[in-house]
């Protein structure tokens, strides 16, 4: 048991929708549903900010209807890298660790703010 008193703000990112049995709202959901679960898209796989095309496929399947499959998507290959070994060790090096690392001034938590 708690002692806090919670207060949840409403969502004001976007509107709210019924989802009532009849509602406008719930059929224009469900038709969208029926025209996704219809068509069957390609989902590319992106190394290094550029597209891979090569491959083979996966199928992305409904969690609840395993026989319908959603989308495909290409599975990564072994020799699939987004750099060469000496752009790797840039990333990891102390020394690059070292020289990036800036620490804060000022550490200031949620609690400490003042009302």
């Amino acid at each position: 048991m708690t002692n806090a008193r919670f207060h949840v703000p409403p969502p004001r990112d976007e509107p709210h929708l019924s989802c009532a049995p009849g509602a406008p709202e719930r059929r224009a959901l469900k038709g969208e549903l029926a025209r996704l679960a219809g068509q069957q898209i390609e989902s590319p796989l992106v190394i290094g900010g550029r597209e891979v095309r090569a491959g083979r496929f996966a199928e992305v399947r409904m969690p609840h209807r395993h026989g319908q499959v959603l989308a495909r998507c290409r599975q990564a290959r072994t020799n699939d890298k987004a750099g060469s070994p000496a752009n790797l060790m840039r990333w990891i090096s102390p020394r690059a660790i070292r020289e990036g690392f800036v620490p804060p001034l000022e550490v200031r938590f949620p609690c400490q703010e003042e009302p």
